[in-house]
């Protein structure tokens, strides 16, 4: 500014974002690569921490059980066993192993129908090491168990 405080010129500082601006272009375009495969996932992928409460529900969930991913998130998952205590033992065993595989439990639908499900899961820990919860996927083999049944 003059003594009258009229402009007569400016200072500033000019940077080159080119890099940023590419590597954020960049992120937005895996972001929705793996959106596209989360949400075509037939299996539900789960995320809940240390309570066993849903923290992470893939949109299938509402394919396999009736609810809608909202109505789950935020929930025990023992809302959604059949049986309560083969929830205990698979947390039990994550906890003691870090992982389960093809663990087999019974979940009721929206429509109180039950689900035969398999279930594969990973611990994971806090950065002291402490469980925090659980990650992992749910498969729906009703179809497969009632057949294997009606074989027998």
């Amino acid at each position: 500014y003059d003594q009258h405080k009229n402009i007569v010129g400016t200072n500033g500082i000019i940077r080159d974002i080119t890099k940023q601006a590419l590597y954020e272009e960049e992120i937005i375009k895996i972001e929705a690569k793996f959106r596209n495969i989360f949400e075509s996932f037939s299996d539900i992928y789960y995320r809940s921490d240390e309570n066993a409460i849903a923290q992470i529900i893939s949109p299938s969930v509402e394919q396999v059980s009736g609810y809608k991913p909202e109505e789950v998130l935020g929930q025990s998952e023992k809302n959604f066993h059949r049986y309560p205590k083969v929830l205990e033992t698979m947390q039990k065993l994550l906890k003691e192993h870090g992982s389960i595989e093809n663990l087999h439990g019974e979940l009721i639908g929206k429509d109180n129908r039950i689900i035969v499900v398999s279930v594969t899961s990973t611990a994971f820990y806090d950065s002291n090491g402490k469980y925090a919860g659980a990650n992992g996927i749910i498969r729906d083999i009703t179809e497969q168990k009632n057949k294997a049944d009606w074989l027998d």
